[in-house]
């Protein structure tokens, strides 16, 4: 008997409607690349869509969805007294700043590096998510953060913050490799691996209906148990 490993992805649907068929087309280019939960989705005001936590190609309850925008009313919002990046309602999002499926889907791994003495939020420096493997110094956005976050120098990881007890990931730099780092919570890691230059990790199987809830066992960074699908503006 063989298991269908769902994975969470982002779906573009059709007649900017987030509740309208699927859009293969579009969704087969993204795939074709392996971006599914691991990389953003671009915004884009011209197209709909929506976080498919458990990948069975529904809307489902509790998954997030956005319609279009026209220009003209993205101008009205960012000009409503107050409007700021991080206070931008829900619904407007996608087409504003793209969207990353594992703020709206908390089972997907979530991998946080810090460099700073402990595992605060404040020291977070850059973040994986989904199934990450490989070289991630060749990704755009490993050379965006090196270019315009970093100031052009490679910062030293002090800890990991994995949500999920069932992801794990280990580092690897000048071909060795560090033990699997293992479970959710804040994780050390270890001399000789502050500065990786591939990850390998495990993957999360998206088996259930309630795949976008937040388990017990799973932990945010801020202990909150937060995600943003579930303080919606």
């Amino acid at each position: 008997m063989t298991t269908t490993c769902f994975k969470c992805k982002w779906q573009y649907t059709v007649n900017c409607s987030k509740t309208e068929k699927i859009n293969h087309k579009l969704n087969e280019i993204r795939e074709g690349h392996h971006e599914y939960c691991n990389v953003t989705v671009p915004a884009c005001r011209n197209e709909a869509g929506f976080c498919d936590c458990n990948g069975n190609g529904n809307l489902d309850p509790g998954e997030t969805g956005w319609d279009c925008h026209s220009g003209s009313h993205l101008e009205w919002v960012q000009k409503q007294p107050g409007f700021n990046k991080k206070n931008v309602s829900l619904e407007y999002r996608f087409a504003l700043y793209g969207v990353d499926c594992a703020d709206y889907c908390p089972e997907v791994c979530q991998f946080q590096f810090m460099s700073g003495p402990t595992c605060d939020p404040k020291y977070v420096s850059y973040e994986l998510h989904a199934n990450p493997m490989g070289f991630i110094r060749n990704t755009s956005t490993w050379k965006y953060h090196y270019q315009h976050v970093w100031d052009k120098t490679i910062p030293k990881w002090t800890f990991v913050h994995i949500n999920n007890k069932d992801c794990t990931i280990k580092l690897g730099a000048e071909k060795k490799w560090s033990d699997n780092l293992i479970g959710a919570g804040c994780k050390k890691i270890p001399e000789g691996w502050e500065q990786p230059t591939e990850v390998s990790s495990t993957e999360v199987c998206a088996q259930k209906e309630t795949f976008y809830l937040m388990k017990k066992s799973d932990q945010t960074l801020d202990k909150t148990g937060q995600t943003r699908e579930h303080s919606k503006n």
